[in-house]
């Protein structure tokens, strides 16, 4: 690999990536090979195409990276950047990292619109902070990956196709195929963008059961066709990826870019491999309750919300039933990528970056309800007080693990088991 020394300052050093390193670096996600056979995985393309886009736009043609002295320790590394960042450097790489950044940006406002699905103003707010703060969220936002992206596209689809189940006639179907192309989007930057299309029909079947035990006229042929057109428009606009990638290739794992399955059975003895399917498949989930309580405890609730909806059989106004429908919506993509996450071979905590979203809007129901058992007239005074404090204390826990942890280049951020060593 052809890597040039621009300048150095103590721990920390500018190092420049010349043009054939640069052209396989952008090629990496895009081509990636495996380390023992040297087959290509084809990973989904979008992600890569804004890499390219963004360096060479701001870049002018050079990939710059800040990295560590060969004669520094990590930990000093770290330190230095911490404490005495250098905003020359910090502009010179910021090509590279711009679509992961601006990504996280465009999720934290999303979070704001989840918020909104099932709450107020302070519930919204909440929701998008919650989403800021996360040290996953930041995490990621820091490295040259899909998921940030994948999380943006995964939650604008989340939220479109949260407005269109239930919907009957033209509308439904038209808001129906608006979330298949969003879908489709996702499908082109991590292939776990498929899993919009169990999620959908998890929240209409789920509607049309209720309906049915409410003894009211079922929608089918509305479910049909709006289900028919979410996974025909997402075939159309992303599908195409993967399927042509297993057509070609003759092997599922490549069209999946491999995401720890398929891989041959020396790189699985490898050590990131081995530390990934050896933790328990609760992991991904309790890093993030640990990591960021409102996320979590936002997961529950968006949870225990959908299921107390789902068993109520009382009439509603028409607005009462569109947001509860919202919610059911919403939780069904979470619970999908809840299970589908721990269920998976490789158990990395960024696989649950998408359904970040609803979890936000889980947040958000929870601010609601406490703000409002806080301002009910048997409460205390400081009922309400308290419930802020205690909001706003949970922010600044995660706030406070974010900046540890955000920009620390760990492999992987492990609050609830052991670290990984990738030495």
């Amino acid at each position: 690999v052809d890597i040039a020394l621009v300048e150095s300052d103590r721990a920390l050093a500018l190092v420049s990536i010349e043009r054939g390193a640069r052209e396989g670096v952008l090629r990496f996600y895009g081509d990636q090979r495996a380390v023992v056979d040297g087959d290509p995985s084809f990973r989904s393309p979008l992600f890569p195409a804004l890499l390219a886009a963004s360096e060479r736009t701001f870049g002018k043609g050079r990939v710059e990276v800040v990295a560590r002295s060969l004669l520094a320790s990590d930990a000093g590394a770290r330190a230095q950047a911490s404490s005495e960042p250098r905003k020359d450097w910090r502009a010179r790489q910021l090509p590279l990292v711009l679509p992961s950044l601006v990504a996280s940006l465009v999720a934290v406002a999303l979070a704001f619109l989840a918020g909104r699905t099932a709450s107020g103003i302070l519930g919204a707010t909440l929701a998008s902070l919650a989403v800021a703060t996360a040290p996953l969220e930041v995490w990621c936002a820091h490295r040259v990956t899909a998921d940030t992206l994948t999380e943006a596209l995964a939650g604008a689809a989340a939220l479109v196709l949260a407005g269109s189940v239930g919907v009957s006639g033209r509308r439904g179907v038209a808001r129906a195929a608006l979330a298949g192309f969003l879908g489709g989007l996702t499908v082109l930057s991590k292939s776990s963008g498929v899993l919009l299309v169990p999620a959908f029909v998890l929240a209409e079947g789920a509607l049309l059961f209720h309906e049915r035990r409410a003894a009211r006229a079922l929608d089918v042929r509305g479910a049909l066709a709006r289900a028919g057109a979410f996974a025909l428009v997402l075939a159309l606009s992303g599908l195409w990826w993967p399927i042509l990638i297993a057509a070609r290739s003759g092997n599922i794992a490549q069209a999946l870019g491999y995401g720890g399955v398929g891989l041959p059975r020396e790189a699985l003895a490898g050590a990131w491999p081995t530390f990934t399917s050896s933790r328990p498949f609760w992991v991904p989930f309790a890093s993030t309750a640990w990591l960021s309580p409102l996320l979590g405890l936002g997961a529950v609730a968006l949870l225990l919300r959908a299921w107390s909806s789902l068993a109520t059989n009382d009439v509603r106004s028409e607005e009462t039933a569109s947001r509860e429908q919202r919610i059911v919506a919403l939780a069904s993509v979470a619970l999908v990528f809840l299970v589908v996450t721990a269920a998976w071979p490789s158990r990395e905590n960024r696989f649950l970056l998408p359904a970040y979203l609803p979890f936000a809007a889980g947040a958000a129901i929870v601010a609601q309800v406490l703000v409002s058992r806080a301002r009910e007239p048997r409460s205390t005074t400081a009922a309400l007080p308290f419930v802020l404090l205690v909001l706003l204390g949970a922010l600044v826990m995660s706030a406070d693990r974010s900046r540890e942890l955000g920009p620390s280049g760990k492999y992987e951020l492990c609050p609830v088991g052991p670290d990984y060593d990738h030495r």
